[in-house]
């Protein structure tokens, strides 16, 4: 089967081509899509996180792009939106390395010895499913959270960073702990203690 040779700098014709019906068409067009790219994503992401990680992020974006290649803008740069894609995970991944440490740190720090024994240390398992249940949050209450608890600003300083009322930053700061605490019912104390101080 013949496939119409594209320019790989015609963004509109990239798109319409991912945008086909015809697989074998959009498969080709994704090939040199990924080709194309994926090495300048990868350089991209590597000024963000390790090497390794960037490497993921650049085949996640990728991704992204052909399970949601029918609803493409061909109006939109596929470059801009491969990179933005890449800088988004790439601080997702920045934050939540950043927890990562903060929990140890934080059950080092009010645990003391208790945790001295790898068998005892359960930050990971603790990272991971508080990790899974932050990602699990509606994105406007976790937006909120993370700004309260993870990066310490005050109501008013949010409220003023979002341009909104400080009751509202304290509604979706409450409705995330409802959440929270549903999906974590089980290490709640630990919860609290570790990201409800103020």
């Amino acid at each position: 089967m013949h496939t119409p040779q594209i320019d790989i700098s015609d963004n509109k014709a990239v798109t319409e081509a991912l945008r086909q019906e015809d697989i074998y068409q959009a498969e080709t067009a994704f090939e040199m899509v990924y080709k194309h790219h994926y090495a300048g994503l990868c350089g991209y992401a590597g000024r963000f996180v390790t090497i390794a990680a960037a490497e993921e992020i650049a085949q996640n974006a990728l991704i992204w792009l052909w399970e949601n290649r029918t609803t493409l803008c061909p109006e939109l740069s596929l470059k801009y939106l491969l990179f933005t894609i890449v800088k988004n995970k790439a601080i997702d991944n920045i934050r939540h390395t950043q927890l990562r440490s903060k929990v140890h740190q934080s059950i080092l720090e009010k645990a003391g010895n208790k945790y001295d024994d790898p068998n005892d240390y359960l930050g990971d398992e603790l990272y991971e499913l508080f990790r899974r249940a932050l990602d699990n949050l509606p994105e406007q209450y976790r937006i909120y959270f993370e700004k309260s608890r993870m990066e310490g600003m005050t109501h008013a300083e949010i409220a003023r960073e979002l341009g909104v009322s400080p009751q509202t930053v304290n509604y979706h700061i409450t409705q995330a702990m409802k959440c929270l605490k549903k999906d974590l019912k089980d290490y709640l104390p630990l919860l609290l203690l570790l990201f409800c101080q103020k």
